[in-house]
């Protein structure tokens, strides 16, 4: 947004240089998101193609049992998601005009739970969805909402929550209703996070102090600009007496 509008003799000096910084900060900031957006997107192809060739060298027996094989081949997929993390990002913060319409949150959270339930399985997390009044006609869980944003931000939540929990632990995914406020929470069983830290775990690239897993560090960042996108909150909290971390989307405009 540039100043403009009738301006005294003496200030249009001023008015010109504030509007110049205005335009030279937008192009800065259009060009980071530019380059984030390439650099994702030309990163993407070769990575894929080098998984594909190391899951035919494991075929092929060639690298079966190596220890340093595996390393690798954890790096690579961790790598292969920073990727898309960042291709999202870029998409976020992108200016745009986005159309909200009634959507459903229940058939959003019931397809985010399936997508997650190999890696729960894999990792041994009793994953699950809880609403009330699911079996009704009338879903209770309308939202105006952009479907596509809610379904990226219940994505990553449910997959920092079953990332960042021990084996044999539990993730829920809580729908409620109070009201016309539809909320949903993803509440986990892992350790939690200190209190100190609570405030900085949507800042990008964040990593708690002590978590041995090891994420793209943008996953709850990109969830937090899509809360903001509908004027709504995405707050995370520590259980109450007992472990884990809840995080909880309110706000959301019923249908």
């Amino acid at each position: 947004m540039h100043l403009a509008g009738r301006v005294p003799v003496e200030l249009k000096p001023l008015v010109d240089g504030l509007n110049d910084l205005l335009n030279r900060l937008d192009i800065a900031s259009q060009s980071q998101r530019t380059f984030v957006a390439d650099a994702a997107h030309e990163l993407r192809s070769p990575l894929a193609a080098l998984k594909l060739q190391i899951q035919t060298a494991e075929r092929d027996g060639s690298v079966a049992g190596s220890t340093t094989f595996a390393r690798i081949e954890g790096r690579l997929d961790r790598l292969i998601h920073l990727v898309q993390q960042l291709l999202t990002l870029a998409r976020e913060d992108a200016p745009r005009a986005v159309q909200f319409k009634v959507v459903s949150l229940r058939g959003l959270a019931e397809r985010a739970v399936a997508d997650a339930s190999v890696l729960a399985e894999a990792r041994k997390i009793d994953l699950g969805l809880e609403c009330d009044d699911a079996s009704t006609a009338h879903d209770l869980y309308n939202v105006h909402a952009e479907a596509g944003g809610i379904e990226v931000l219940l994505n990553n939540v449910i997959d920092n929550a079953i990332r960042y929990t021990p084996e044999h632990g539990k993730v829920d995914v809580i729908l409620a209703r109070n009201g016309a406020e539809v909320s949903v929470r993803v509440v986990d069983s892992g350790p939690g996070i200190p209190e100190t830290e609570l405030e900085r775990v949507f800042d990008r690239f964040y990593g708690s102090i002590g978590r041995k897993e090891q994420g793209s560090g943008l996953g709850l960042a990109i969830a937090s600009r899509i809360a903001q996108r509908h004027n709504a909150t995405l707050r995370p909290e520590n259980n109450n007496g007992r472990p884990g971390l809840s995080v909880a989307l309110t706000g959301l405009r019923s249908g």
